[in-house]
């Protein structure tokens, strides 16, 4: 293993006059302090290790490793600029396994992919199973209680919000049509998350999942929201559920899945027009989905152009959407998801998901973009939460 307890008589500083941390063993912490130069010669960080936390060195290594990496910068990024090929080459199992496992779920997390999250906790449960009583001691402890809890934020709430809906329905009933008048089970997903985790830490949330029970719970505040309060208005979630997909459509262009990309965001512009006509009381909404009052000898069913005719004459500045949004229209007809066999070259896909999107921004309300945003929000569980989520690993050693 790359990271060893000093022993006495070895010297604190390299051969090549590096200071790298140096871990003692709480018996050996006298014959250290004698040890350390009275001139004031430049001494390396120093970290104490108690009895029961020698079987974690190599976790105790890159949590110190980690700990005064920028909160700007993603911990996993971090592991892998600060924790060389050598260490990991060094370590032993099922040490390596589970440090190696660990790193690749919160990777899978940062980049909001739910399969590869389950399979990582999954592969990490697996190995811990295998592993012989004698090497229980060499794996944080909390691990085994966070698993199943990742592995159903995964399954109920990142594979939604990576491409689904807030709603889930059993039956092919008109009501659904109306769908905010029904409560999203995600919201109720996300309290289910809640729940897991006091449930595996005896009724309390540790340490280091407060950041993720925030995250949860402002999330499924806003997923709530998507069903009309009492009194309001149809046009407010309809507009916060237009941030829905327009959130989801930007994570679909960020890996280059662009006809999905286009669809969501064609939806959630259809949705925000919607919204508006909405707003202004054009729309009857006694049908199931809202029907147009007035359609002017058109087609009453909602759509994205329809609402755009409606509107032309009744919002100020909206003509600079028309063109952006009959071309996001058009290549949507053709795409092999809908009527046709295309997909869209990526320089192509750029300038139309952009001309769209933009100016969704311009026409959604202030409260709009905020909402994309913490629909787009990774959740908040770094490396270090995942090594020691009740923070008892950080309770075996002090540095000085």
């Amino acid at each position: 293993m790359l990271a060893e307890f000093w022993q006495p008589g070895q010297p604190l500083v390299g051969p090549a006059g590096d200071l790298k941390p140096v871990f003692v063993r709480s018996s050996d912490r006298t014959a250290l302090q004698a040890a350390v130069d009275p001139d004031g010669a430049p001494c390396p960080l120093i970290v104490d290790v108690v009895p029961n936390g020698e079987p974690l060195l190599d976790y105790i290594n890159a949590m110190v490793a980690l700990r005064d990496v920028p909160t700007t910068v993603p911990l996993v990024t971090a592991a892998r600029r600060r924790l060389s090929p050598s260490y990991f080459e060094a370590l032993e199992q099922p040490v390596h396994a589970v440090l190696i496992a660990s790193i690749a779920l919160q990777d899978s997390l940062e980049r909001y992919d739910a399969d590869d999250v389950v399979r990582q906790c999954q592969s990490l449960e697996a190995s811990i199973a295998q592993w012989p009583s004698t090497s229980k001691k060499s794996y944080p402890r909390s691990l085994r209680r966070l698993l199943p809890c990742l592995k159903k934020l995964a399954e109920e709430v990142l594979r939604p919000l990576e491409h689904g809906s807030p709603f889930i329905h059993v039956d092919l009933r008109e009501r659904h049509k109306s769908w905010w008048q029904q409560p999203p089970a995600l919201a109720t997903s996300c309290d289910n998350v809640k729940n897991s985790i006091r449930s595996q830490f005896g009724g309390f949330v540790p340490s280091g999942l407060k950041d993720l029970e925030a995250w949860l719970t402002t999330l499924g505040t806003r997923i709530g929201e998507l069903k009309i309060a009492a009194g309001g208005g149809e046009s407010v979630p309809i507009s916060r559920a237009s941030a829905y997909c327009a959130a989801l459509a930007d994570r679909y262009f960020l890996v280059a899945r662009f006809g999905l990309a286009i669809l969501l965001l064609l939806r959630s512009a259809d949705l925000l027009l919607m919204a508006k006509c909405a707003e202004l009381g054009l729309i009857d909404f006694r049908a199931y989905g809202g029907i147009y009052k007035n359609p002017n000898g058109g087609d009453p069913r909602i759509s994205v152009l329809g609402s755009l005719v409606q509107l032309q004459s009744r919002v100020q500045g909206l003509a600079i959407l028309k063109k952006p949004l009959e071309q996001l229209n058009g290549w949507r007809n053709i795409l092999l998801q809908t009527h046709y066999m295309s997909i869209l070259a990526e320089h192509e896909a750029q300038v139309v998901f952009s001309d769209v999107r933009r100016h969704l921004v311009k026409f959604g309300d202030p409260d709009w973009d905020k909402r994309a945003i913490t629909y787009q929000a990774p959740p908040p569980v770094s490396l270090l939460s995942i090594l020691d989520a009740d923070g008892a690993v950080s309770n075996m050693f002090t540095m000085n």
